[in-house]
């Protein structure tokens, strides 16, 4: 009896064995075939196409829109059309349209708290239709506008704006001496798209913002021979402020030209006098393993979009030499180093050279603009041993008594002649003085640390410099900047100063720190926040605003600040529908991978936030975000899955920290059909980009892309 149980016992024991191992095995061909992955019609029909936008067309249509409104029903000087934030850019600005008896100028007043808050412009027209464009409105107010034709007869306008968003920076105004100020409205450029690029008056008031934190985010804005303005585009290439475009327009927020540029844009635009743009990128390859970033300049043809020239500084420096800097974020075996991390270049027709600021290196160096070969590098001679030894022969001998060189530097300017002798040169530098020691053992903490503006004076022939100017100094760590700024010579001799990047705990206490990585960090408590001062040249300030973060505004970095002229006539020489926007250069595109084998099975265990997801001029972008369970991490890895029911393709992201994923695909890269888009990713502990400790996953996305 005892047997026939045992016997009974072991058949069910074998025939549960067998039935896990043929479930198994149907598991494992369902696995393997893909059929638990499979994209069906019924599916592809359930998901959302991924939507188009193009802000170019969208500016096309608008400003047809626009004309057509007003073409049922033209106005007269007495009552002219209207519109506020005609291309939804700029929610200061507004178009008045209406017809004249006869062609002539037209003034446009502002009016303002007082006589320098007041803007007063003239817009020039040969035809009887007048299109004027509006500027420096007052926001959450019925703004009063007068026009005045040249018969001197007036028309007043109520313009009202809506207040500023309630994620604005705040900006509040120290002092303020208008009278001695010298003229123009300055213009605060942000750092991240947490905060918004802004024109700001004498009494501390936003007259005109770009609604779209991204655009000019991060990159120098500069004012073109042509009137227009150049600033970098809203799209990141890489984070934090690496752009794929730079964008042509006027402050009423008319695009005339996108150039993309494949190896994207960061930091530094300038215009060179033959009208080309001398800008910084990055080696186009910058996503591979063992590569570099921030370390070339180019001249780019504004135009065509082709790059004409470049430099590569590794073939110039040695990106083998290691300065203790904040720049260095602590990552292990991170992609593109960022050794340079150059942030201006700027070119110097006198002596057709390239003067370049290499901030981690805290080096200035000057270049032959045909050649590329070192003319002079002015730095502290710490750190030029070993690899590094060959570069000596180039420093500058400093002279004088009160030297004191620049760490970390930011947008050194190239003044006018200041002495009357042609072989010297003169630079207005913001010095961050970040460490102020090539040496962590002797770097200088944050709390006993200062940043300035600073004048130095070259001697081309006799390769020396002194020092000439400073402000910042006696300011010790109340202006502490560890980074990002300018300083700008001004045309009434004045010197306007961006401490840009001025890092804070944010518990209150207003202590300075370096700790660069924690204030891109979500939930460490560090803040950024920045003070803009005018001083003359005895060091009076004359003007001195103080951006700090909101309620719902994380930061108030300020990457740059100019002193502009508000209204350029010939920026403003079209009507509706004359010029059509283009778009030339190359955009950046990822590459198909085989690096990854796409599971057989949906695993969700991870998400994933979108940003932005659209398709523009037949290229699909996304910017995002992956997290592991609801949780950010700061080393991640995203790649997005294409699936129709015939084919499949795997693009790896542009992964950055916090979980950022960057995407950009050329749709040709795809054969026709219809695709559901899914993302396989993880995230690792730690901040090793090599560790093996991966928490990921594949999960379906609700978007689907049709290629035709």
């Amino acid at each position: 009896m005892k047997q026939l149980k045992k016997k009974k016992a072991r058949k069910i024991i074998l025939y549960i064995v067998v039935g896990i191992l043929v479930v198994a095995a149907c598991l494992a061909i369902l696995y393997f075939s893909g059929f638990l992955v499979r994209v069906t019609d019924d599916y592809l029909n359930s998901l959302t196409e991924v939507p188009t936008y193009d802000l170019l067309q969208e500016q096309s249509a608008r400003e047809l829109e626009i004309k057509t409104d007003y073409d049922a029903s033209p106005a007269k000087f007495s009552d002219p059309y209207i519109i506020v934030d005609p291309y939804n850019m700029n929610p200061l600005s507004a178009l008045a349209i209406f017809e004249l008896d006869e062609p002539g100028n037209i003034k446009v007043t502002v009016n303002g708290k007082d006589e320098f808050s007041t803007m007063t412009y003239v817009k020039t027209f040969k035809n009887k239709h007048c299109e004027v464009p509006i500027l420096g409105l007052y926001a959450g107010k019925k703004n009063t506008v007068i026009l005045t034709d040249k018969d001197g007869t007036t028309s007043t306008l109520a313009i009202e704006t809506e207040a500023l968003p309630d994620d604005f920076q705040k900006i509040d105004l120290i002092s303020s001496q208008p009278v001695k100020m010298s003229e123009g409205i300055t213009l605060f450029t942000a750092e991240y798209d947490s905060s918004y690029t802004c024109l700001v008056d004498s009494h501390g008031e936003i007259r005109g913002f770009f609604s779209d934190k991204g655009i000019g985010a991060g990159t120098s804005q500069i004012i073109l021979s042509s009137g227009n303005v150049l600033s970098a585009g809203n799209e990141l290439k890489q984070v934090a402020y690496t752009k794929t475009s730079i964008i042509e327009h006027n402050w009423l927020g008319k695009i005339f030209n996108e150039v993309e540029i494949e190896a994207g844009i960061h930091h530094s635009l300038f215009e060179m006098p033959d009208g080309n743009i001398l800008i910084s990128t990055s080696n186009v390859n910058n996503f591979t393993r063992d590569t570099t970033r921030e370390d070339v300049i180019a001249i780019l043809d504004l135009k065509t979009g082709k790059i004409l020239k470049q430099f590569d500084f590794k073939n110039i420096l040695d990106p083998k030499r290691d300065p203790f800097t904040h720049f260095t974020l602590d990552v292990k075996n991170i992609y593109c180093v960022d050794w340079a991390h150059i942030n201006s270049a700027s070119y110097n027709e006198d002596t057709n050279s390239i003067l370049v600021s290499v901030a981690a290196q805290s080096m200035i160096v000057d270049i032959d603009a045909d050649k590329g070969s070192i003319n002079w590098i002015m730095s502290s001679p710490e750190g030029y041993e070993g690899t590094s030894a060959f570069l000596t022969k180039y420093l500058l001998k400093p002279i004088g008594k009160n030297l004191e060189w620049s760490w970390g530097q930011h947008d050194p300017m190239i003044l006018p002649d200041q002495d009357g002798n042609k072989d010297t040169m003169d630079i207005l530098v913001h010095d961050n003085g970040q460490c102020r020691s090539f040496y962590e053992k002797s770097a200088v903490s944050a709390e006993n640390n200062y940043s300035r503006a600073v004048q130095y004076r070259i001697n081309n022939v006799k390769k020396t410099v002194e020092q000439v100017w400073q402000y910042g100094k006696e300011r010790g760590s109340e202006c502490y900047s560890s980074y990002l700024g300018d300083a700008d010579l001004l045309q009434n001799g004045n010197r306007l100063i961006c401490f840009g990047g001025m890092l804070r705990m944010g518990d209150g206490s207003e202590k300075p720190v370096d700790s660069f990585l924690d204030s891109v960090l979500k939930d460490v408590n560090v803040v950024t926040r920045s003070r803009i001062i005018e001083v003359n040249k005895s060091g009076d300030v004359i003007f001195e605003a103080y951006v700090h973060e909101s309620q719902n505004s994380p930061t108030a970095a300020t990457y740059q600040a100019e002193r502009i002229k508000l209204f350029e006539d010939a920026a403003y020489e079209y009507n509706l529908g004359d010029i059509k926007a283009t778009r030339v250069g190359d955009a950046y595109q990822v590459e198909q991978t085989n690096e990854f084998t796409v599971p057989g099975i949906f695993l969700g265990t991870i998400e994933f936030t979108f940003n932005k997801v659209y398709i523009e001029n037949n290229r699909l972008v996304i910017d995002g975000s992956i997290l592991y369970g609801g949780t950010r991490y700061l080393l991640s890895a995203s790649n997005f899955v294409f699936k129709s029911t015939t084919k499949q393709y795997v693009f790896a992201a542009a992964n950055s920290l916090n979980g950022r994923a960057l995407f950009s695909l050329n749709l040709n890269s795809l054969e026709k059909g219809t695709y559901a888009i899914s993302i396989l990713g993880g995230v690792l502990e730690g901040n090793d980009c090599a560790s093996k400790d991966v928490k990921g996953g594949y999960i379906q996305t609700k978007y689907k892309i049709t290629v035709k």
